[in-house]
């Protein structure tokens, strides 16, 4: 999963910054407001992207637990009819030595479980802290824009690029 994760988070900061850069070199506001309808999309898909995987993460960290904590308590009753079988009777040593080396092994692909998990958590984190970011600046940026541009001489409201939005006006 650590292979997969890194690749993609560093698609949509690439993806974003592109869009950032761009955006503050285009100096036609319809472009403009075209470009900051794109944002509101982008920044949506990133956010539900990042909560999916979050979702997914968790899953498959509860998955995994629950199946080695299954095995384990498997293991445990077989170590316990082993020990019983062993006041009987003298148990093999093999057969001790194996179910040792598979509560080993077990033990240690639950411990990568829950190092990837956090990894995945870790980097749910930093997308969500630069979508965060990405959308203070969007709406900084918005701002901005308003600003220079003044609005229409007459008063009349300066409507918004996307259909459905809210008109907003900005008068001085």
């Amino acid at each position: 999963m650590k292979h997969v994760t890194w690749p993609i988070v560093v698609v949509v900061i690439a993806v974003l910054a592109a869009l950032a850069a761009l955006f503050g070199l285009e100096q036609d506001p319809t472009m403009r407001q075209q470009m900051l309808g794109n944002f509101d999309t982008i920044v949506t898909f990133i956010l539900g992207l990042g909560a999916g995987a979050g979702a997914g993460a968790t899953a498959g960290y509860a998955g995994g637990y629950l199946r080695g904590h299954s095995a384990g308590r498997a293991e445990g009753r077989s170590a316990a009819e082993s020990a019983r079988q062993a006041e009987t009777a003298a148990a093999p040593v093999d057969a001790v030595r194996r179910a040792a080396e598979v509560v080993r092994v077990a033990a240690d692909e639950s411990d990568r479980a829950a190092d990837d998990a956090r990894a995945a958590a870790t980097a749910l984190r930093i997308a969500a802290e630069e979508g965060r970011a990405v959308a203070e600046l969007q709406r900084s940026l918005l701002v901005e824009m308003r600003r220079s541009a003044g609005g229409p001489q007459d008063g009349a409201a300066w409507q918004g690029g996307r259909t459905g939005a809210p008109n907003i006006s900005v008068q001085r």
